[in-house]
């Protein structure tokens, strides 16, 4: 009898080894699954973050170009400007000089006159 139980034992004992044996080859496939998975959504998300930074790169740099040229653009207007804001105070100092001119002519020209009205009181 006790042969029999020690047998009977020893296959429940096979029995549950075999069965934790499958829970454990069952667990490690689940595991090995669930890494492959975790690792191709990195991989995923690493491609998108990738692409994403090679876009605002790519915008970076568009927009460092287009900085650039309204840097000319508004360079050479400054300059068109400062041209334009010199020649006029040249025009307003030539104005200046010839209205002074004018004026001076004027002064002779009335003195004169009155010089000439003077003499003829006398």
């Amino acid at each position: 009898q006790l042969d029999s139980a020690r047998k009977e034992l020893q296959a429940q004992l096979a029995e549950a080894e075999a069965a934790v044996q499958q829970s454990v080859g069952e667990v490690g496939e689940s595991t090995a699954e669930a890494m492959k998975q975790i690792a191709e959504e990195v991989k995923t998300t690493h491609k998108e973050a990738k692409a994403a930074l090679g876009k605002q790169s790519a915008e970076v740099a568009d927009l460092k170009e287009e900085s650039g040229k309204l840097e000319k653009r508004t360079a050479t207007e400054l300059a068109d400007l400062d041209q334009r804001v010199q020649a006029g105070q040249a025009a307003l100092d030539k104005a200046k000089a010839r209205l002074q001119a004018e004026q001076a002519e004027s002064e002779l020209h009335v003195r004169g006159e009155m010089v000439s009205r003077l003499s003829d009181l006398n």
